[in-house]
Order: structure tokens, then sequence, then C-alpha cells
């Protein structure tokens, strides 16, 4: 016996919701209490379409029918049907849409016994019109609609409907959705800045997003530390093994790290796609002693760190500053010292030395002053060495002439190496050259 069976699915209306999605549509079953003639033997056609409450245009179609092999039917109950003569399997797409506001489907079926030749057309008389196609049921809709983002009907599974009804023909379906766009972040990571002590409690920080009918946007989530030291220009963010929960307290790592939450409404724990990172927090522990893998105190910024100088010069002196790696945060002040010469302040983040004018070795430090009980954390030492006075350089320039005499700051020597030149000059008391003008 022949059938053809149209099923069409629609979503029932539920208007449109501020997150899109996308979603999939299979039938799972398909069947007929066998109440027909039975005249060319117990055969049925279905055809299937779906549409949206959002996009009225329909889709599925396909030709669903039994083949002479299927046993049983009449009495003996509903029997189900493969697509083309195959096996079902897990199921048929029937309709695909990307980035819809969708929210329900409705189904419309075409179902009938199949007596005659065709299995995909429905013939009311064949052979002669001695028999035909027969049972046929039609309806649109076919049954209920399926509002599947209703509460309890989560995104990323499959979600059964049915079985449904259509004269004497049955059908069920699934549907599978997930998010396309990505959640907002309603409780960010709280204190902004945190300044703390070795040994103090360290804080809890926590994100939620936004929900839609009792479904969450946040499904993955992925926290995230930068060294950067300061969250405008926060970079290099890499991610913190096992810190995938919507709260994270992190280790104290001496010195300053910022952290931030990455939050995904895929099904995976891909944050390629629709995710949102959250704010930016930054804790600073102190002092800076390289506790637990963390920060030594920055060296002191300047360029004569190393080098030698002349007597009574002066040369300005710097601290590291966010948003630098390894800049100190939250200190309360800055104490200067050195072991000779003198500066311009005593307290700030710069200043200027000016060297002594007896030539040697001085060492710089700074101490970075903050509010925990340790001890404060003091720069590596800077170490410069103040040269002779100008009268026991030896001076060579371009204009200068090799003579025996030369090599003073008015009678500068040409060459370096000529048999007058500048380094036939050297002594132990004079024992560097400088450049003179000219």
């Amino acid at each position: 016996m022949r059938l053809t069976f149209t099923l069409l699915a629609m979503f029932l209306a539920l208007g449109l919701w501020a997150q899109n999605i996308n979603y999939f549509v299979e039938v799972r079953y398909l069947g007929w209490d066998g109440r027909g003639d039975q005249s060319g033997g117990p055969e049925y056609t279905f055809k299937i379409w779906a549409r949206d409450n959002v996009d009225g245009s329909e889709s599925g179609g396909q030709c669903f029918y039994s083949g002479d092999d299927v046993s049983g039917g009449g009495s003996n109950g509903n029997r189900t049907c493969s697509p083309g003569g195959s096996i079902f399997g897990s199921g048929v797409n029937i309709r695909s849409r990307f980035n819809t506001s969708a929210t329900s489907l409705t189904f419309r079926t075409d179902a009938w016994e199949k007596d005659c030749d065709n299995d995909c057309d429905y013939e009311g008389s064949c052979y002669l019109g001695t028999i035909g196609d027969d049972d046929r049921a039609q309806c649109n809709p076919a049954g209920p609609g399926v509002s599947f983002r209703a509460a309890g009907l989560p995104p990323c599974q499959w979600n059964d409907f049915g079985v449904f009804q259509c004269g004497s023909f049955y059908y069920a379906v699934r549907v599978y959705w997930e998010w396309a766009s990505a959640p907002s972040i309603l409780t960010e990571p709280s204190p902004a800045d945190n300044n703390l002590c070795a040994g103090a409690s360290m804080p809890t920080f926590s994100v939620s997003t936004n929900s839609v009918n009792g479904h969450t946007l946040g499904r993955f989530f992925q926290w995230q530390v930068s060294t950067s030291t300061d969250c405008a220009n926060a970079a290099n963010w890499t991610n913190i093994a096992g810190a995938t929960a919507s709260s994270y307290t992190p280790s104290a790592i001496s010195g300053t790290r910022l952290y931030r939450c990455l939050v995904t409404s895929n099904c995976s724990a891909n944050f390629a796609s629709n995710t949102t990172a959250s704010q930016c927090t930054r804790v600073n522990v102190g002092p800076f002693n390289g506790a637990n893998g963390g920060d030594n105190p920055p060296p002191i910024q300047a360029g004569v760190c190393g080098l030698t100088v002349l007597p009574g010069t002066s040369h300005s002196l710097g601290t590291l500053q966010p948003p630098a790696v390894g800049a100190i945060n939250g200190l309360i002040g800055y104490a200067w010292t050195a072991t000779g010469g003198s500066f311009s302040n005593t307290t700030q983040s710069t200043t200027t030395w000016t060297a002594p004018v007896v030539g040697g070795t001085y060492s710089i430090q700074v101490t970075y002053l903050d509010n925990c009980a340790q001890a404060n954390a003091v720069s590596p030492i800077c170490n410069v060495t103040v040269g002779a006075p100008d009268c026991d350089f030896i001076y060579v320039a371009p204009s200068g002439t090799d003579l025996t005499t030369c090599g003073g700051p008015t009678n500068p020597c040409r060459t370096l190496t000529s048999a007058n030149g500048a380094m036939a000059k050297l002594s132990v008391s004079r024992n560097h050259i400088r450049m003179a003008n000219g």
C-alpha cells in the first residue's frame, strides 16, 4: 500500500527576543495506524516542511516512504517510516536557521497510503482506475506548535517534541538550539583596585551574565592574568590553568597582576566567538620581594648607572611607572639615598642627582614606601663613577695639533694614536680622554 505524508513544523510565536540564536530541526519518527485499504501492500509516504514565527518561508519537503519490505500494518499498530527507504538513524534535518530571533515552530503534514507506483506524488487513480492512493491526511498546521526556547528546554542539546497526530499519521521532531550572540556581563569583578600586603586574604572575583527565560548566556568561563600594571593599557593576557568557573581567587603573588574573565555563550569552551571579556581588576601585593614567583623591586630608570660622569654634573633619575611590566602600584612615597652627591628631592618618583666634586664610585638607591608591615622594597644599586676634573683629562679635537704640549682644553691633540697623539699623553693621574669642540 502506498502513502505520502507531508509534515510542516512552525514554532509558535512568543515575540522577538533580544539574543539571536541558531537552530536545527530533525524528524525523529513517522508512523501510521494502517487504516488504509492496503490493496497494494502496507506502504506509505510522508512529506515534511517547517517554518518559524520569524521566517514564514517553508523548508523541508523531503519524501519519506516505506519500502515493500515493511511488515505489519492494519490492526498491528503503528510502524515507522524511513527516508528514501533507508534507516532513520538519529534524525533527518528539515530546517536550519542562523542568527534568528525565532522562538517557535509549526508543522504542516501531507501523508497517504501508497497503492500506485509513484513513491513521492499522490495518485488518486492508477492501473486503469482499478486502485489509487488512499487514506490521505493533510494538516496545516499539523498538531500543536513547538516553543523550543521555553523554560526547561536548555540550549546545546536535542530537545524532543511529539508524538503529534494528523489523521491516521503520527510524527515526532527534535530541536537543537544555541546562542548566536555574546553574553552581557551583569556583575563585574570587584573591587577594581586591590592593594594588599603579604599574608593578607586574597579577594574572590566573580562574574554573572544575562539570562533569557531562565537560560543563561554565560555557559563557559576562562580567567586570564596579565603582567601589565594598568588596566587602561593591559596587554599580554594569558589563560590561568583550571580557572574556568564564574569565580576566581588569585594567588598572593608579589607585585602587580591584572585579572579578567572571558565568558562565552558557545556550546563548548571556545572563546573565539560569542565571547565577552569582563572588566579588568588590579591586584598589588607588597612588598616587592619575589614571593611566589612574583616581582622583585624594579631598578632605577637612569642612563648613568654603570657609567662615568664629570664632577658636579647633574643627572635625571626615575622609577618604573605603570603600565610598564614590573612597576609598583599602591605606594605612599619614595626615599632616595646615595653615598655621595645631592638630590633635587628625595621623596618623589623622579629626582635629579648632582655628582660630587671628588672623583670615585658612588652608589644610588631608591626605597619604595608602602603601608605594609614588612620591610620596604629597595631598588638594585645604581653605581656611578665620577671622573677626574677637567684639567686631568686629555682633550682631543679635529682642530687640534699633535704637538708634544697638546692635550689641554685649549690646545687639544688632533689624533689618538700618532706619536704625539692623545693616547701618548696618558698617565696614572691623567687617564681619561675627552672629545673637545672644534
